[in-house]
């Protein structure tokens, strides 16, 4: 059966209740040709990340054209929507006005740039929520709530309803979520993927080991719920539920947290000391490192030393791209197949390259183990791309911002994972904005000794 973004609604046969398939072939039938756009925030976690992931191959599968574009921001941006997307379910935050002008502005700028031509468009929450002031009147547009809005902050809602109400329909995932609109509101319950590697039986081998793990006894029957320990996920719904069965029956509420792994909390640093000393005193013991200690004890990015080769046309088109990729792990492993890994998968950057050879290898040496930081492991590759980029331009004597827009990837060209670049792409655009800012002016630094920015290691071999 193919497995991810592969899947065919045939492979849904086995679990689906008999007829269901060929009900939703026929209904295709009669939308085939119809084009569909999904707009969302964000292509990476999340649960509408998880859904779009799945139904826009599904719904091609169908003989819907259906795309899915992505709203770009600044990093502030992204503070206002996670902001604006609390406060709409209900948590207190401040909110100003600069705030709402710039979800406003991003949505105008996205609105000239994402391929939005379509019979349907289908705006995912709040972020993207202002692309419908450029809608086109040919289109229906439709906005989806994943969230619940029953007690979103009333200064926030009554700024952003105006906007919803602009859209022909909204869709929200329970009734008592849908806030009051003037426009047509409809119900779509929450669904998952029975394919899903997430949603797939356990064997009873790994239920043991993940309950042994968190300590979970089994003397009892299991009631599970999992979730973000969030308020839209009503944690205190089930201690409330727990509280209200107890009275009558026996049973136990264990709060077994499986915790989270990003950059440096996937790896063993302050742990090990803290284990030790509350071995030696009998007592619980808490301990952080400071500035200069985290430079010692903590993981840090993988250096690396990279071999290139690109090959051109005399016009300016890279034709083939050999490199080499040498990553030093430090003496553990940590997440260095990770790191490998995306470095081959992004060492030749947003441009287009039909022919390429690239090797990553990780290596065990005795220097301080090395870890997941920012971008781990496309950030080293990028630095050599781009100067290869300049040394390229150079050589052909073309102008370096040229020469990058001429090999700019564009949707439908393909990575060198094989994998075929869909919705938006403005690889482009980017590189235009970035040439018209003005250098900045240099700047005298401050020498940094230790540990700082430079690696003890370093600073040994500068010595």
């Amino acid at each position: 059966m193919a497995q991810g973004s592969l899947l065919k609604l045939d492979d849904y046969r086995r679990v689906a209740p008999r007829g269901t398939i060929d009900f939703l072939m026929r209904i295709g039938e009669r939308l085939r040709g119809k084009r569909l756009v999904h707009v969302s925030a964000s292509r990476y976690g999340g649960p509408v990340v998880e859904v779009l992931n799945r139904v826009v191959p599904l719904l091609n599968d169908l003989g819907v054209e259906t795309t899915w574009e992505i709203t770009i921001g600044t990093a502030d941006f992204d503070q206002v929507t996670r902001a604006v997307g609390k406060a709409l379910a209900g948590t207190e935050q401040v909110i100003t006005e600069l705030m709402l002008s710039r979800l406003r502005e991003t949505g105008i700028d996205n609105a000239g740039r994402l391929q939005l031509d379509a019979d349907l468009v289908v705006v995912h929450d709040a972020p993207p929520l202002y692309l419908v002031e450029q809608r086109k009147e040919a289109s229906r547009w439709l906005w989806l709530c994943h969230h619940d809005l029953s007690s979103a902050q009333p200064q926030l809602w009554n700024t952003l309803r105006p906007v919803v109400q602009r859209y022909d329909a909204s869709v929200f995932s329970l009734a008592r979520f849908a806030a009051p609109l003037s426009i047509p509101r409809f119900i779509v319950y929450p669904s998952i993927d029975p394919l899903s590697e997430r949603n797939r039986e356990m064997t009873r081998a790994e239920q043991a080991t993940v309950m042994d793990r968190l300590r979970v006894p089994r003397d009892k029957p299991i009631l599970l719920q999992i979730g973000p320990f969030e308020r839209q996920h009503d944690p205190l719904g089930v201690i409330n539920a727990y509280r209200l069965v107890k009275k009558h029956h026996d049973v136990r509420l264990v709060l077994a947290g499986v915790g989270g792994a990003f950059g440096g909390r996937e790896d063993l640093s302050v742990h090990v000391h803290a284990c030790l000393l509350a071995l030696r005193t009998g007592k619980p013991v808490k301990m952080s490192y400071g500035r200069e200690e985290s430079f010692y004890g903590h993981v840090h990015r993988h250096p690396a030393r990279l071999w290139c080769e690109h090959r051109a046309t005399r016009d300016g088109r890279i034709t083939c791209v050999r490199m080499q990729i040498l990553l030093d792990g430090g003496a553990y492993a940590s997440s260095s197949t990770a790191v490998a890994s995306n470095a081959a998968s992004f060492a030749l950057g947003p441009y287009r390259v039909d022919n390429a050879l690239i090797e990553a290898t990780a290596v065990y040496t005795n220097n301080p183990p090395c870890g997941a930081m920012r971008g781990f492991g496309a950030v080293q590759g990028c630095f050599a791309y781009e100067a290869q980029m300049d040394r390229l331009a150079a050589a052909l004597e073309i102008d370096p911002v040229e020469l990058r827009l001429l090999n700019a990837l564009q949707p439908g060209d393909t990575m060198p994972t094989g994998q075929v670049v869909t919705g938006s792409l403005p690889v482009a655009e980017v590189i235009r904005r970035a040439a018209e800012l003005p250098v900045p002016e240099p700047e005298e630094l401050p020498q940094i000794l230790t540990p700082g920015m430079l690696s003890d290691r370093a600073l040994r071999r500068r010595r």
